[in-house]
């Protein structure tokens, strides 16, 4: 079976994306890819600080923590539209989140206090997604994906 990239009811046929499945399989593998705009790199761990950017200025974002999962999860309550994001599924299962706003730039650097220890940081996965433009990152993890770009194809794209 493997890892589902949108939740069922986003297939309308049971096998084939419905538009919101089609949309959430851009975002997520354009993110993925390293091609998002929401970009993150991990400063330390712990507590978990990470710095984001290409974020929208002076606009909301939230950064989920959590846990690996094989179905994509809904963001809002019975997919509430959050921020005009409805339907927005994020590639972890969230145990908390934080919310912020970029600065006059498009970053941020936000720090998860309850993941404050080296098992923590060792297990915790996250992922960001920005209200304005509905984007969302890559999935984050500490040791293997410190950030948004390496190991991408958008990292060797940048190089030619």
């Amino acid at each position: 079976p493997g890892v589902h990239l949108v939740p069922a009811e986003y297939l309308s046929d049971g096998l084939h994306p419905d538009e919101r499945g089609m949309r959430e399989i851009a975002f997520n593998l354009n993110a993925e890819l390293g091609f998002s705009n929401v970009r993150f790199k991990v400063r330390s761990c712990p507590p978990l600080s990470i710095e984001l950017h290409g974020l929208t200025p002076d606009q909301w974002y939230d950064l989920y923590w959590g846990a690996a999962s094989d179905t994509p999860h809904k963001i809002g309550s019975d997919g509430a539209n959050w921020h005009g994001c409805l339907g927005r599924t994020l590639m972890i299962s969230p145990y908390g989140k934080v919310a912020g706003s970029a600065d006059a730039q498009g970053r941020a650097l936000v720090t998860v206090p309850s993941i404050d220890s080296d098992a923590g940081c060792r297990d915790t996965l996250f992922q960001v997604i920005e209200a304005t433009s509905c984007a969302s990152s890559r999935v984050g993890h500490v040791s293997s994906t410190s950030s948004s770009v390496v190991n991408t194809p958008a990292e060797k794209w940048a190089h030619h």
